[in-house]
């Protein structure tokens, strides 16, 4: 029990800093890439990386699931070998895939920065690294996953910045996506192999026992590729109608502001689902079904002590919020943030309640809840945007994750796989949160006479000042909510 508890905690600790590392550096990279670049390239540059995000994601997002879903079980079994081999297999033959497709168009005098190129190779070299970290997350390797998450973030902001600025064109930054891919890759196979989670070659595959391992993680992981997708769609879908109705200059100052929401609830939820994931599967599977719904209560509780001051302060502050972290031409778009803020976090709580789902392999049943919620995400998209320009696009994706949220709190009553938060904890949770918003409001209300907008560094120290006891509360809520969770 004291080696679960202290084993989760030393593992949120460690993808906390994977995650809030990265988090500064994709801010920072941000802020440059809107320096540089103009919105209507910045926006552009989004369309192209979602779109390559989604078809990487269609292609290898259901080996991940599967490796970390049914790792610990194949284990037990003694098959985990013939798994590994598998992954072994599949990641030489994309490897190589790379190398030909490299030396064929380089052979025949390719122009270097052909737009397919690029994207073939960000696509396939994505798909080796979501599987080689999937092994890292499913053996709970999170001491190597920290030094893979922090070289690839500092790897690849330093590339990307020195890339734009030489040349100036979005696709550097896409190139210097599959540059690191590419170091971390070798990194990683380095290190994997050194650790011998591969399979020998003294492994025998029987055809039956090779074929037992891919159906269940195509069955398992297929609906989970779907229900990805359909989170990808309501999370970008807005950009292809921006792009569409008011053109590639809404999607940058859209999706930047947007990426700020995006980094902040990385840090928000990133880090304890990782280091809980593969726990809550083992409980689950040992049929302590008690201790899984306490994990997921004081996660649930955790996230809501988290939000509330988060998305109180980024509303009162939007405004120093998008120009410390964007360039000023973009800061026109910053009620986006916390609008989407919102609607990310709903979405992300109702993933806890459908966990249910998951753990009974009904995967289906949250790809079909996702797919309303984003058909009801593009008609709300297509009425809002043609009216309220961006923010009509911030509330249409809000409304299709609330909606999301409200049937996922349905589900969970229907399934009863749910501990309730007591009355107590709310009611302190009211008065805290009331006492913090009435201090902040004195704040903005003298900042504002005060503080001028458009100066940088007094908008860095201002928001220093002002967020640093909302950092220091998550990690302490973080680790303290931990230690209540009691693992066999």
């Amino acid at each position: 029990m004291i080696n679960s508890s202290k084993k989760l905690q030393k593992d949120f600790v460690s993808y906390f800093i994977s995650n809030f590392v990265p988090l500064i550096m994709n801010l920072l990279a941000v802020y440059i890439y809107t320096a540089i670049l103009k919105t209507d390239e910045f926006g552009e540059y989004n369309i192209v990386i979602s779109t390559y995000t989604i078809i990487s994601m269609f292609l290898f997002e259901w080996i991940g699931q599967g490796i970390m879903r049914f790792m610990p079980i194949y284990e037990k079994e003694g098959t985990t070998p013939i798994l590994m081999k598998i992954v072994k297999v599949i990641n030489t033959l994309i490897l190589a895939f790379v190398v030909l497709f490299v030396i064929q168009k380089v052979c025949i005098r390719y122009n270097v920065l052909d737009e397919l190129i690029i994207g073939a190779l960000y696509v396939l070299t994505s798909g080796v690294f979501l599987i080689l970290t999937s092994i890292l997350r499913a053996k709970l390797n999170s001491g190597l996953f920290l030094k893979v998450s922090l070289f690839q973030s500092v790897i690849n902001c330093v590339i990307s910045i020195g890339l734009l600025i030489n040349f100036k064109s979005f696709w550097m930054i896409v190139i210097s996506k599959v540059i690191t891919n590419i170091i971390a890759i070798i990194y990683l196979i380095r290190e994997i192999n050194k650790s011998k989670i591969i399979a020998n070659d003294e492994i025998k595959i029987t055809k039956d026992k090779l074929k037992k391992i891919l159906m269940e993680m195509l069955k398992y992981g297929f609906p989970i590729i779907l229900t990805g997708i359909g989170s990808m769609g309501l999370k970008i879908g807005d950009r292809y109608i921006i792009k569409y109705i008011l053109g590639n200059s809404g999607v940058g100052i859209y999706t930047s502001n947007y990426m700020i929401s995006e980094n902040i609830t990385m840090v928000l939820f990133g880090p304890i689902m990782t280091a809980a994931h593969t726990l809550m599967i083992n409980l689950y599977e040992k049929n302590q079904i008690e201790e899984l719904k306490n994990m997921l209560l004081q996660i649930k509780k955790s996230s809501i002590l988290l939000f509330i001051p988060i998305i109180m302060y980024i509303t009162l502050f939007h405004k120093n919020t998008s120009n410390i972290f964007i360039s000023k031409s973009y800061d026109v778009g910053s009620l986006v943030i916390p609008i989407t803020l919102l609607g990310i976090f709903l979405f992300n709580y109702g993933l806890y309640n459908f966990k249910i789902y998951e753990f009974k392999l009904k995967s289906m049943k949250i790809t079909n809840v996702i797919t309303i919620c984003f058909f009801i995400n593009i008609v709300l998209n297509i009425c809002l945007i043609t009216k309220l320009n961006i923010y009509g696009a911030a509330l249409s994706t809000t409304s299709a994750y609330a909606i999301f949220f409200i049937i996922s709190v349905y589900v969970n009553k229907k399934e009863k796989f749910i501990n309730r938060i007591e009355n107590k904890f709310t009611i302190k949770l009211i008065i805290n949160n009331l006492v913090l918003f009435i201090i902040w409001l004195t704040i903005k209300f003298f900042s504002n006479k005060l503080l001028r907008i458009d100066n940088y560094l007094e908008n860095i120290i201002f928001v220093i000042f002002t967020a640093t006891p909302v950092f220091l509360g998550y990690l302490y809520i973080s680790v303290f909510k931990l230690k209540m969770i009691k693992l066999k």
